[in-house]
């Protein structure tokens, strides 16, 4: 059997990576994200299955300025991957303020995965 979204999930976009199969919002404020085989190679920028390994790894889930929305399961199956986040309304930032959010952010020390994309460095 193929995997399907539930037709009461509603579309909230059909994304905009190369790897999205569709994203929807669920009755029980779940956002479900099907990824579909894409680049195979983990060390490159648009690894497929990134997004899920993100989620699952929870590398993202308490970093200071910016994090993940919760992790609310990751399912595989031989067609790709649904990955099920916890719904997070959109919130408006003063320049200022998103600014320094990123900066706390991007002053977080990571452990850095197998799966993290090549520098560009690396790559040249």
């Amino acid at each position: 059997m193929t995997w399907q979204p539930s037709p009461d999930w509603r579309p909230l976009t059909a994304g905009t990576g190369q790897s999205t199969g569709g994203v929807w919002l669920t009755d029980d404020g779940e956002v479900v994200k099907r990824l579909v085989p894409g680049v195979a190679d983990p060390r490159h920028h648009a690894y497929w299955e990134r997004q899920a390994l993100v989620a699952e790894s929870g590398v993202v889930a308490s970093t200071p300025g910016l994090r993940s929305p919760a992790c609310l399961g990751v399912e595989r199956d031989r067609a790709g991957i649904t990955l099920r986040m916890a719904h997070v309304e959109p919130a408006a930032w003063p320049p200022l303020a998103l600014a320094a959010a990123l900066g706390r952010f991007a002053r977080s020390p990571l452990d850095e995965p197998a799966w993290v994309p090549a520098t560009y460095s690396e790559t040249v």
